[in-house]
């Protein structure tokens, strides 16, 4: 699997965030990059039918290399926030939220890069 896959997604929301005029639009941007995040730990993982949720479990939260307890219910609740986004949970959300989310995202992404290069 190549490491630069879950890029496209990634690219994806932000465009698609930068242009967003409605709540829509941000919720593609949420799930965007939540495919980017699933992407990326298929990679970690090394097995294409884990993503995203699956690497706060105990033997997958190793090999993503989660510092403390305190980076890994970071992540869970990024997780947590983008799902809620995703299935209509929240909608009480706004570009600042998005925004926050993207941030969040890239430091998950930046993490497990790293961690696999």
């Amino acid at each position: 699997m190549d490491l630069i896959y879950f890029i496209k997604n990634y690219e994806e929301g932000l465009r698609e965030f930068l242009f967003a005029k409605n709540k829509s639009q941000l919720k593609d941007a949420i799930e965007d990059m939540y495919t980017a995040c699933d992407e990326i730990a298929k990679i970690v993982l090394g097995n294409k039918n884990k993503g995203f949720k699956h690497v706060f479990k105990n033997d997958d939260s190793k090999k993503i290399g989660f510092s403390t307890k305190y980076s890994k219910e970071l992540f869970r609740n990024l997780k947590d926030w983008m799902d809620s986004i995703k299935h209509g949970t929240i909608k009480n959300y706004d570009r600042h939220d998005v925004e926050i989310i993207i941030n969040t995202v890239s430091s998950f992404l930046r993490l497990l890069a790293n961690k696999n290069s």
